[in-house]
């Protein structure tokens, strides 16, 4: 001990001789070097993050950790709660972990930290979304990136430093997660695009006549107009806030046109400043929105209003029959959803618009009440067959109180001929009682508006031009009500043997081949 401290005073001595401060055993010691800062900093561990999951039918998995699957996937089990630690806390940079979960009819719930339960078990409740963030200086120093295995979409990409994972309002559950960190501003370990899948809206407007396009609409609000007779002409639906893919198509059936060819996500269907009515559409989803989705719509229609609702692609509203769309609505419901609208008669045709109709009362021209009155000059016995065969269809099928007498009157007045009616005078005659005549110009469409169950008056070839009524169609034939006392006619004829044997008289043929339907 003597000789340590003599070297001790005498290195003191040689200090004070050559003027170098000494370095005291109790003296505080200077910082640290820069370089003796990096060794310590080298000296931290990276953190280790270990996660687990509650899955439905399982319960809690073991852990796992350096971005391995927690959870099942092509088993369509739901996660129901995560737990998520730092497996070397001690040993790492300061901070923690924070995380939460979305919850199926909870929705976000508070975070938790560090290890404890976020989600619920015991309750069959899906988890839909996670988010995770890491806190404290580790924040500063590592980046935390995750992903799901959501229901019917598959891996979503990996999201980062709490941004959302999973989906919202789509009632999708997670099935699995992987957790992953890296250095600060480092790569990612997979694509990012898109790690949250939301719920899609869709807007639509509608170009209206003498108003233009109306503004935007959303899912099950009307566009267009009621009451007010006026035609849509155009037509645009677009998807919004879509975190899926796929698209929207549509495509009108267009007066004078047909239908027109399909189009996507806000392009136009119809046509502007042509003045055409749309008279028809079907809407359909495509890709991954129609595989969560069904689509739902309804028109309303001329002179019937608003029909039932029609479901992905089916047509809605009418084709061939001349009436205009005027208002529609349309609806995104998820599938199951059951809230969806009950199906309905979406798509009408020339039948749906025709009364009730019966069959003709049977008169006769021969009939004593008025065989004898004059008509055109000459007796009803001997040329009331068109007055008569309209009094028929008009007072039996219509049930309008006319005989063939008021019939005659007013044909009389409304006739040039000099003898019995033209198909003329029947048309301007049917007209004058509020009915509307189409001229039949074919046997196949005489066989149709028999079979729709409209009444027919019909010019013979019976050696003169002589007018009956038919009604009805069975197997090939139609009844006849022939007013000569049913000398020529009787009873069910052929509809071809009756179309081929018109009226050979230039006059029954002055609008056109003498077959006219009544309605």
């Amino acid at each position: 001990m003597k000789k340590i401290y003599g070297i001790i005073f005498g290195l003191f001595i040689g200090s004070l001789f050559f003027g170098v401060q000494p370095i005291l055993a109790d003296e505080t010691t200077q910082p640290a070097t820069s370089s003796s800062v990096q060794t310590a900093t080298e000296n931290k561990s990276d953190p280790q993050i270990l996660y687990a999951s509650h899955v439905q039918n399982i319960g809690w998995q073991n852990y796992v950790e350096l971005g391995n699957t927690s959870g099942t996937t092509g088993r369509g089990l739901q996660l129901e709660a995560v737990k998520i630690k730092l497996n070397n806390a001690a040993q790492t940079y300061a901070g923690g972990i924070s995380y939460q979960s979305h919850i199926e009819n909870i929705g976000w719930q508070n975070a938790v930290t560090n290890d404890n339960i976020s989600g619920t078990s015991g309750r069959g409740l899906r988890l839909e979304a996670i988010k995770i963030n890491l806190t404290g200086e580790l924040a500063t120093k590592y980046d935390i990136y995750y992903r799901v295995h959501a229901q019917n979409l598959g891996w979503l990409d990996w999201a980062k430093n709490g941004a959302n994972a999973g989906t919202a309002g789509l009632a999708l559950r997670l099935e699995a997660l992987q957790i992953k960190i890296v250095a600060k501003n480092a790569a990612a370990p997979g694509g990012t695009a898109r790690p949250y899948a939301s719920a899609s809206t869709i807007n639509y407007q509608t170009h209206i006549e003498n108003i233009g396009w109306q503004g935007l609409v959303s899912s099950n609000q009307v566009s267009g107009t009621t009451g007010r007779g006026l035609r849509i002409e155009g037509l645009k639906i677009n998807l919004a806030n879509n975190g899926l893919t796929g698209a929207i198509n549509y495509q009108s059936h267009v007066q004078n046109i047909g239908w027109q060819s399909a189009v996507s996500n806000g392009a136009m269907s119809g046509t502007t400043g042509r003045g055409l009515r749309i008279e028809a559409i079907n809407i359909r989803l495509s890709g991954e929105v129609a595989n969560q989705y069904d689509i739902y719509y309804r028109v309303h229609i001329q002179d019937k209003g608003w029909l039932g609702w029609a479901k992905n692609g089916t047509n809605a509203g009418s084709m061939g029959i001349g009436k205009r769309l005027e208002a529609l609505q349309i609806r995104l419901v998820i599938k199951g959803d059951q809230s969806a609208p009950g199906l309905g008669t979406a798509s009408v045709s020339a039948g749906d618009f025709k009364p009730q109709i019966y069959r003709p009362t049977y008169f006769s021209q021969l009939d004593g009440s008025w065989s004898s009155m004059t008509f055109n000059g000459h007796s009803m016995g001997a040329s009331g067959c068109v007055p008569t065969s309209l009094a028929m269809v008009l007072n039996g099928s219509f049930r309008m109180n006319v005989s063939p007498v008021d019939v005659a009157h007013r044909m009389d007045g409304l006739s040039s001929a000099s003898y019995g009616a033209t198909g003329r005078d029947l048309v301007n005659t049917a007209q004058s009682y509020g009915r509307s005549v189409e001229q039949i110009s074919s046997e196949q469409r005489l066989a149709q508006v028999l079979q729709e169950g409209y009444p027919v008056i019909m010019f013979e070839n019976v050696g003169i031009g002589h007018a009956i009524a038919v009604y009805g169609y069975s197997n090939g034939n139609t009844e006849t009500f022939d007013p000569y006392n049913c000398q020529f006619f009787n009873g069910w004829v052929g509809v071809g043997t009756l179309f081929n044997r018109p009226s050979a008289d230039p006059a029954d043929w002055d609008a056109g081949r003498p077959v006219f339907v009544i309605r």
